[in-house]
């Protein structure tokens, strides 16, 4: 695949989709709308509407998205060190630029302060290990850049109310959820849930 961004800094001010490039994947997922040119099994599924927020997903090598990224006047954020044989992960922010998340061994991905663009710069890897890392953290910072709160959370919906639980890995979330699912109710999230307020309603993706 050709690199699309090649000559487009990753600033909001840029995050449109680039001209006359078409998409031909989209799903929903976090309250975003998004839209990518790449296979990935169960990410393009689900369309809740066309007001949702839009994010355009666009793989590139990794000299692409250095050049984009510009290590002056970024903050060194958060660090995981390698435990258990777990990869190092490392994510940077920068007032203009956003955001540079980088995982040893899988890839790197930037995403753009407004969240409306995230460029994908993955290792040469099975699909599926990458793409993990775009539900468990760029498409959920890409929902919080755009005005979405985010909990660590599984929820359920029940006689047209949501019901959500909180907690710490291992607390008993998704335990709960398919209990209550057995009993009855809808399954609406694992791990993440995203909320955004319209009007005097909290909506849940």
């Amino acid at each position: 695949m050709p690199d699309i961004a090649s000559r487009e800094p990753l600033t909001g001010a840029d995050a449109g989709l680039p001209h006359g490039v078409h998409y031909p994947h989209r799903g929903s997922v976090f309250g975003l709308q998004i839209a990518g040119a790449f296979p990935a099994h169960g990410l393009w599924t689900g369309t809740e509407g066309a007001d949702l927020r839009h994010v355009s997903l666009e793989v590139v090598s990794r000299p692409t998205l250095d050049r984009t990224w510009r290590d002056r006047g970024a903050e060194r954020g958060v660090r995981r060190p390698v435990s258990h044989g777990r990869p190092v992960i490392a994510l940077d922010e920068h007032p203009d630029r956003g955001y540079l998340l980088r995982v040893d061994g899988v890839g790197a991905y930037g995403i753009a302060r407004d969240g409306s663009r995230a460029l994908l710069a993955p290792e040469p890897i099975e699909g599926w290990r990458w793409q993990r890392l775009l539900t468990a953290q760029v498409l959920p910072i890409a929902a919080l850049a755009q005005g979405l709160e985010l909990f660590h959370a599984s929820a359920v919906s029940l006689h047209g109310h949501l019901l959500a639980f909180t907690g710490p890995s291992g607390a008993g979330k998704t335990t709960l959820a398919a209990q209550l699912m057995l009993a009855g109710a809808n399954f609406v999230s694992d791990d993440v849930l995203a909320v955004e307020r319209v009007g005097d309603e909290l909506i849940a993706h």
